[in-house]
């Protein structure tokens, strides 16, 4: 507390002259809105047939080949989509790979997650816990061997290390899961499964870099620099030494 107080008599001089500041935080703001400004993000490419419900609940059946490379070394499962969110104030289910939380499953319980099968007999749960919306929701399930998992959703990328992972896939379903209810929205999905591990970190690597590239960091800098301004051109200085009433000054004496 102290140190601040030393230097306040700087941020006080600084912000006397604040326009000199609020100019550059403005013109960055305008460069960022101009030319930095993301462009619509591309959706993951699709990795097999496209699965979508339009039709009911697309069954599957079993596909135990689907889940083989998950017990394997260098084994990964990538499943892949988009969906359209109508309401989001009741449990639904997306997909699955097999009944009674004993595979992997994707749906929506206040927000959107990811369950799997683990080899003690739980299950796992993966959300990015921000409130899902309705509108669209482009998803990637990325699930390694080794039980490293990444999800994003609508961009937002979240990681999990695993305990020992055992998810079977007996029981495919798009446009449900989980045992909630079926999903009343439109739902199409994609999966792929195998060893040739690198090949599908790079395609995961690819899509997740437009999320976090140069660009939008310094976007996401133009934005914070509008706020700083418009702050200082609505409060002013908050610096300035305020001076203590006639009753205070008594009261001190």
């Amino acid at each position: 507390m102290t140190r601040f107080k030393l230097i306040l008599p700087t941020l006080d001089k600084i912000f006397r002259k604040r326009f000199y500041v609020i100019v550059p935080l403005l013109l960055i703001s305008a460069i960022g809105w101009t030319f930095l400004r993301p462009k619509p993000a591309e959706q993951f490419p699709p990795q097999g047939d496209i699965i979508e419900n339009s039709a009911g609940v697309a069954d599957l059946g079993s596909k135990p080949e689907l889940c083989d490379p998950l017990s394997q070394p260098g084994g990964y499962m990538l499943i892949s989509g988009t969906l359209q969110l109508d309401e989001v104030g009741n449990s639904q289910g997306f997909l699955q790979t097999d009944n009674a939380e004993t595979g992997i499953y994707f749906d929506l319980d206040g927000s959107a997650r990811v369950g799997i099968a683990l080899k003690d007999g739980t299950t796992a749960q993966i959300q990015n816990f921000q409130p899902t919306k309705t509108g669209k929701l482009d998803f990637v399930i990325f699930l390694k061997s080794d039980g490293k998992m990444l999800y994003y959703e609508n961009g937002m990328k979240t990681e999990r290390e695993l305990s020992p992972i055992s998810p079977t896939c007996n029981a495919v379903r798009v446009g449900m899961g989980n045992e909630s209810a079926n999903f009343g929205g439109v739902i199409s999905a994609t999966f792929r499964s195998g060893t040739d591990l690198v090949d599908a970190e790079k395609l995961v690597a690819k899509y997740g870099k437009q999320f976090n590239s140069n660009s939008v960091f310094l976007y996401n800098w133009s934005k914070i620099a509008l706020f700083a301004g418009v702050l200082m051109i609505v409060f002013g200085n908050p610096f300035k030494p305020q001076k203590q009433d006639e009753d205070s000054q008594d009261e001190l004496v």
